[in-house]
């Protein structure tokens, strides 16, 4: 089925355009806002950008008044070899949506880093195309519209689930919900199949929505299946977390039966996002501990410590909050891990003043990871 789907162009259009149709219909009629503003972007500027050096020339030109973006490095595993046509690059980032970002009571933050259109939009870019990835897994994207011509513009093309109930709309003003979003290289990857779907525990309606989507990595013709999810937040929120992966995995190994008749165990399936919860949790080991899926953790190192995704002031506290709490997983019979960007734990400014910050837009820092099939 998988194949029939991909070989046949028709269905490949359509596919596409279904996936960019659900997005916009369902953003734009059950989940708006009377609060809601107009995102605006200038097609003028965006013409102007080809390839992703001249984006991010174009991006980083709006941000010359502030210091640069947050240094960090890439780390090539010993045993990697050099990069090929079978290595890919990935990036996980809650992006924090637009509606949601607003002082948390930290005197030490210039207010400026709240503003979108001024600092945000430009810097949020920035670090979505300064590492040249080849797929783009975002939450909290209230921003899509905004961000997808730009996108677009250097070769990518895109899927996006809004939230049901999405807690943006609460706030006033809005640009929409936010949701989970994937960009993919068409240069690189062709689709196969997508779904959007919400997560239902015991019939109980949730905000939170998950993406399946399996690509072709054109390369070396092998498939892909992709999970971005966003699951409930608040510390305290352990149990549902892990009955909202339990149905997750439920609904991802329904569709790699469908998909793989012979069996999927040796498939490659990337399991990304922003969990809201740490390795101690339950949902963790249900994932790390599922004998069919068999994932590994891209960002547990050999120390067997977890280092923060997250670090941020918050008003309830003079102390600041960091948890680990973003995840990539991944099959390591299927993808071998030839590369990371580095966590900066040792950062002075990051770990006194928290994020975000005049050299980071969003209170999470992204995973960036390249993958070579096996």
């Amino acid at each position: 089925m998988a194949d029939s789907l991909v070989r046949n162009p028709l269905k490949t259009i359509a596919l596409l355009t279904t996936g960019a149709f659900f997005g916009y219909a369902i953003a734009k009629s059950r989940f708006t806002s009377r609060n809601q503003q107009k995102t605006s972007y200038s097609f003028k500027d965006i013409n102007r950008t080809t390839d992703y050096l001249s984006l991010l020339k174009y991006v980083q030109s709006k941000l010359k008044k502030y210091p640069p973006c947050l240094e960090r490095k890439f780390v090539r595993l010993a045993d990697s070899g050099e990069a090929d046509k079978t290595e890919f690059r990935i990036l996980q980032w809650n992006i924090l949506a637009r509606a949601l970002c607003y002082p948390e009571n930290n005197p030490n933050m210039p207010k400026e880093i709240y503003e979108w259109p001024t600092y945000r939009l430009w810097r949020t870019l920035e670090e979505l195309v300064r590492h040249n990835c080849d797929i783009l897994c975002i939450e909290e994207a209230d921003v899509y519209e905004e961000i997808k011509p730009y996108l677009h513009s250097i070769g990518y093309t895109s899927i996006f689930c809004p939230k049901f109930f999405s807690p943006c709309l609460e706030m006033v003003p809005n640009v929409g919900p936010d949701g989970c979003a994937i960009f993919y290289k068409l240069s690189i990857f062709e689709p196969v199949n997508m779904s959007c779907e919400k997560i239902a525990i015991n019939s109980e309606m949730n905000s939170q929505i998950f993406i399946i989507l399996q690509l072709r990595h054109k390369p070396t013709n092998k498939m892909i299946t992709l999970v971005c999810l966003h699951l409930k937040s608040k510390e305290s929120y352990h149990e549902k977390r892990e009955a909202q992966i339990s149905e997750v995995m439920k609904s991802l190994k329904s569709h790699l039966n469908g998909s793989f008749e012979d069996g999927y165990q040796k498939h490659p399936v990337m399991i990304l996002g922003d969990f809201n919860g740490e390795p101690f949790e339950k949902f963790y080991d249900l994932i790390r501990n599922d004998r069919d899926l068999v994932l590994s953790d891209a960002y547990t190192f050999f120390d067997g410590l977890k280092h923060p995704t997250t670090i941020k002031m918050r008003k309830t506290t003079d102390n600041m909050i960091k948890r680990a709490i973003d995840y990539i997983f991944y099959t390591p019979n299927a993808l071998k891990l030839t590369e990371y960007l580095e966590l900066p734990i040792d950062n002075h400014d990051l770990n006194k003043n928290g994020l975000p910050s005049l050299n980071y837009s969003s209170d999470h820092l992204s995973l960036v990871a390249n993958f070579k099939f096996i």
